[in-house]
């Protein structure tokens, strides 16, 4: 039996993600074949069994509605260059790396004549789906349209009680994996370290969405003396508006203590940035439901970890391992008490806790989990 991953993105954690559950199922050779479907503009050097034949998520275009229009466009091209591919081929247990959510009214009903051939998995990343839409409904009717087409969904010790997972859906928890730390870029090391100083950083790092509390914690240096913060990644989406932060920072008077860093970054440079940090903040607004990918990208380097005390898979996995501490959301106060204990706290309390989830969140042990819930499963038509 062969296996297909579909991940709509060429960045960021679901790419990451998607990326070694490939390289980790080829290895294991578990299956007959290992498929990979990705945008035509990845990064990835070219190889068997991997297909660019998704649409660019990165268009050539500045404009807010250009790149919106695109987006809408490929949320329907997608799905039906990967109907055409699934078509051709045999038997297969099928696996959504991500997904098409506001498409899904039409392209489900395609997907489901397939399921006489093929077993479908989702991963949930991000198991609240409520607020893909502005309304509530909406998000609720697509998510249901998504999942029907599921015989399994996979979660990383979080899924919410929906309508949308009903109780005959098979949910089957899921180790997230660790990534290989990439050799460090001495050069943007460097110009971190002579940008931090003598003083304590803080990192926000990574993708730039709203979620992650950029506002609290600007505001929150004023009470956190000797201490700067480092904020790199690339806006999330077209729809990220990072002048707002920007103009937070100019507002606050804080140009000289945060440090801005608005590039996609890659991994040689995330791993620089990593180091350089004293705490990782994960401290996400309430509305965070999800797994942070980040916390596997820092995991091998041991950091300190501020992380909002929400119901997600993040706490969940924070919490079981104490590998960080947990702090009430959206509450300034808290922040920077926490933030305050963490900087002074010796580093050595956090390491054995990072070893023995280290050891537990291997890709093997993924891969193993997707085999052996798909040796048994049943397929819902």
């Amino acid at each position: 039996m062969q296996i297909v991953i579909y991940n709509i993105n060429s960045f960021g954690g679901n790419y990451e993600y998607a990326k070694a559950l490939f390289d980790t199922t080829e290895k294991l050779g578990k299956f007959d074949k290992c498929s990979l479907l990705i945008p035509t503009i990845s990064p990835l050097a070219d190889r068997p069994n991997l297909f660019k034949i998704l649409m660019s998520d990165k268009p050539d275009m500045s404009n807010r509605l250009f790149r919106q229009l695109h987006f809408l466009y490929r949320s329907f091209v997608n799905p039906w260059r990967f109907y055409k591919f699934l078509k051709k081929q045999q038997d297969a247990i099928v696996v959504f790396n991500d997904f098409d959510q506001l498409s899904s009214f039409l392209w489900s009903f395609f997907f489901k004549k397939l399921k006489r051939r093929h077993l479908f998995g989702v991963i949930l990343h991000d198991p609240d789906r409520d607020r893909y839409f502005p309304k509530k409904e909406i998000s609720v009717y697509t998510m249901k349209k998504v999942m029907s087409v599921m015989d399994v969904a996979f979660h990383h010790g979080y899924i919410p009680v929906k309508s949308y997972y009903s109780e005959t859906l098979r949910k089957v928890e899921i180790p997230h994996g660790i990534y290989t730390p990439a050799p460090v870029d001495t050069s943007f090391q460097s110009l971190l370290q002579e940008q931090k100083g003598k003083y304590n950083l803080i990192g926000i790092l990574g993708n730039i969405r709203d979620e992650k509390n950029y506002e609290l914690i600007i505001e929150s240096l004023k009470d956190l003396p000797n201490t700067k913060l480092l904020i790199a990644g690339a806006p999330a989406n077209s729809s990220i508006n990072t002048q707002i932060y920007r103009d937070k920072i100019t507002q606050e008077g804080l140009e000289e203590r945060v440090i801005w860093v608005e590039k996609f970054l890659t991994d040689n440079e995330l791993a620089a940035a990593i180091t350089v940090c004293d705490l990782i903040s994960l401290y996400y607004k309430k509305t965070f439901t999800s797994q942070s990918g980040i916390l596997n990208l820092i995991a091998p380097f041991k950091k300190r970890l501020i992380v909002s005390n929400v119901e997600s898979s993040l706490k969940q996995v924070v919490f079981r391992y104490q590998i960080g501490v947990l702090v009430e959301p959206d509450n300034k106060y808290a922040f920077i008490e926490a933030a305050k204990d963490l900087l002074v706290n010796e580093q050595q309390l956090f390491d054995a806790k990072w070893i023995k989830y280290l050891n537990d969140h291997s890709w093997e042990n993924n891969i193993k989990t997707i085999t052996q819930t798909f040796e048994t499963v049943k397929p819902r038509s």
